[in-house]
């Protein structure tokens, strides 16, 4: 499952770790969950527990491209920019293995606004 969406956080960052978006298995349990804390640090959380950072970290009312997906192996993955351009490796990507599973929910949560929300069974490539 590959997820995208615009994504701003207004005003200020969380004062805790926030989940944006992401997706979640029939009975609710996490599976791949884009979250970001009080340092603006993006992480993937890879089936409830295992997660991973970006090293570049987000602003409050910066407007971004963020794409993230899921794999039935159970390989998660995150990346944003500025610029509609989808990083496939550096510091605003991040992976993470952690789990099996399938994906029956794509979930928005009101912490943020939000743009263009997609979801597809195939990879969501360049400012789409």
């Amino acid at each position: 499952a590959y997820g995208y969406c615009l994504m701003r956080i207004p005003t200020s960052l969380p004062a805790s770790v926030n989940t944006y978006c992401g997706f979640r298995a029939s009975d609710g349990s996490a599976r791949a969950l884009v979250r970001v804390d009080a340092s603006g640090n993006v992480t993937i959380l890879a089936n409830g527990s295992d997660s991973a950072a970006c090293v570049t970290t987000m602003a409050a009312n910066t407007t971004y491209h963020v794409w993230w997906n899921f794999t039935a192996s159970g390989t998660c993955s995150v990346a944003f920019s500025t610029d509609g351009t989808k990083p496939t490796s550096g510091n605003n990507f991040t992976s993470k293995t952690g789990g099996t599973g399938t994906v029956e929910r794509y979930i928005i949560n009101n912490v943020a606004i939000f743009d263009r929300m997609l979801a597809s069974t195939t990879a969501i490539g360049n400012s789409p």
